[in-house]
């Protein structure tokens, strides 16, 4: 990878920027609360600052990395795009949250018969809250929780009330945790890493200084920015004080700064 050239692409709804003089600041986590993103973009002209303050209910997407390689390192929901005079600069900032709509509007007000199965009911949820099921039928062909004792309504059930919170119930009663993750649903087993994919963090494959490890087991470590190193997988760490071990990250933050020192990843997370 090229790191030296660095490249920012952003889309809202239809309207995309390229070669941006920008800011940004990311934060994802495996939480179900939703990511966030606040990007601040200098000097647009007049008719994009209008048309900007003028959007709602689209989606914002960031994709940021070196010259031929960059990583979508979020999308979600528009929150609001404002513009303001700073000097002899226009600053926009553009805020958004990764499944913001789903997690606070999307409701549901359904009754099961006798007997569903609790893949349905959580399939129906996903339905309502509108976003992809990402690794949910993975999780329902293959893990035990959902076939053996308490997996199916034996009397029926109804829900009503926000989809989020019901799905919350659910997933937590079989020892799992969910999150969104570019509008697609990451359904992981409790302090458990995604299974398959493995990156290797090395000072040659971006890793900053010395990670550090706390009384508490938490892991922090500095790469240069790399869309691979998202919540929920699992990163190899290569460094003197935690040589060769595997951790899953619980917490990603990228920061940017097209004309600044900024082009990192910041990640969190426990040793597994």
């Amino acid at each position: 990878m090229p790191q030296f050239i660095r490249a920012l692409e952003v889309q809202l709804g239809t309207i995309k920027f390229q070669d941006l003089d920008a800011q940004f600041s990311v934060v994802r986590t495996t939480s179900k609360a939703p990511n966030t993103c606040e990007l601040k973009v200098f000097n647009l002209n007049p008719d994009h600052r209008a048309e900007l303050a003028a959007l709602s209910d689209v989606f914002v997407s960031i994709e940021a990395g070196y010259a031929g390689e960059v990583s979508e390192i979020f999308k979600g929901d528009l929150r609001e795009a404002t513009s303001e005079r700073d000097g002899a600069d226009w600053i926009t900032t553009i805020s958004g949250g990764d499944g913001l709509k789903a997690i606070r509007r999307a409701r549901i007000n359904k009754s099961f018969a006798k007997g569903t199965k609790t893949g349905k009911v959580i399939q129906e949820i996903v339905k309502e809250l509108g976003i992809d099921p990402g690794n949910l039928n993975e999780a329902l062909l293959f893990d035990p929780e959902f076939e053996g004792a308490g997996s199916e309504y034996l009397n029926g059930t109804t829900l009503s009330g926000l989809a989020s919170t019901e799905l919350d119930a659910i997933l937590k009663s079989v020892g799992k945790e969910w999150s969104i993750q570019s509008n697609t649903l990451q359904i992981l087993d409790r302090a458990k890493p995604l299974e398959g994919f493995v990156f290797k963090l090395t000072p040659t494959t971006g890793l900053i200084g010395s990670p550090t490890i706390g009384s508490d087991g938490v892991v922090n470590a500095r790469a240069l920015l790399n869309g691979q190193i998202l919540p929920g997988r699992k990163v190899q760490i290569e460094s003197e004080n935690i040589p060769g071990s595997f951790v899953r990250v619980d917490r990603a933050e990228f920061t940017g700064d097209t004309s600044g020192a900024d082009w990192y990843v910041d990640l969190e997370g426990r040793v597994v």
